[in-house]
């Protein structure tokens, strides 16, 4: 007898979100596979192309950064954000001070949740946010050729609306209490231009491996997308932005999904 777990047995995994993260990290097949995305987009980029010894550089950088993201977890009393992050400019060596790039976390759970997070499982939700902005901190791939590479698998004309989010969108950037066709335009505009980043979609993609249970190499499949996408935002009260995310996976691009999530570092 077979005691492989169906994919139904893996799903919604109650293991803490960022210690998956972090044991993947150091799963020597995903390490390598960030490794040479990096080498290779200082090359694309010409981004310390000739320097030395880069890809020992970037192996050392990682495993600084990995270290740093085991330690703690810095906290913020924000009433707009969720968490946030500045680790995802161009350039893996910017920060001189890592302090000036950690991940921060929301812990104002009363002006937190929103429409797109179930209070009844805040928890849950902060375990995934928390891993979500950790892994901002490692992948930093704020540059045009991550943005390029992953969104080859998306379908990015795909974002779709509801009247409420674009209410609330406008109520918060505008001060208005009704959306008319302008509202609508910057509502997919911003969220076009926040989702289909290198670094969101990565972050994301990694929200699904851990959702999983995923704790090492272990292949994402075509099965593994259909299960999430019916069950991913129920399970976890936790929709930030996943419903767009998983509209524009269509069947054209989803092999390239698959391909992407598998050998990205994730």
């Amino acid at each position: 007898m077979s005691t492989q777990k169906t994919i139904e047995q893996q799903a919604n995994s109650q293991e803490n979100p960022t210690l998956l993260l972090i044991s993947r990290l150091k799963n020597p097949e995903i390490f390598e596979q960030l490794v040479f995305l990096y080498v290779d987009y200082y090359k694309q980029e010409n981004l310390k192309a000739k320097s030395e010894k880069l890809k020992e550089r970037i192996q050392k950088e990682l495993n600084k950064r990995i270290e740093v993201i085991e330690k703690d977890t810095p906290i913020m009393n924000n009433q707009e954000d969720g968490g946030s992050h500045c680790g995802s400019g161009d350039d893996l060596f910017w920060h001189d001070d890592y302090e000036d790039c950690r991940e921060k976390i929301q812990i104002n759970k009363d002006e937190y949740y929103n429409d797109r997070i179930n209070p009844n499982k805040w928890e849950q939700t902060q375990s995934i946010t928390e891993s979500h902005e950790k892994g901002h901190f490692i992948r930093t791939f704020g540059n045009r050729y991550f943005r390029k590479y992953f969104c080859s698998g998306f379908d990015t004309n795909v974002f779709p609306s509801t009247t409420e989010r674009v209410l609330k969108y406008s109520k918060k950037h505008f001060k208005v209490d009704s959306i008319n066709e302008d509202h609508i335009k910057n509502y997919i505009g911003d969220g076009k231009r926040y989702l289909f980043t290198g670094y969101e979609i990565a972050e994301r993609m990694s929200q699904l491996k851990s959702y999983f249970g995923m704790k090492g190499n272990e292949k994402f499949t075509l099965k593994h997308l259909a299960y999430a996408r019916e069950h991913y935002i129920p399970d976890t009260g936790f929709d930030n932005n996943m419903s767009e995310f998983f509209s524009a996976i269509t069947k054209e691009t989803e092999s390239r999904f698959i391909e992407l999530i598998n050998s990205s570092g994730i």
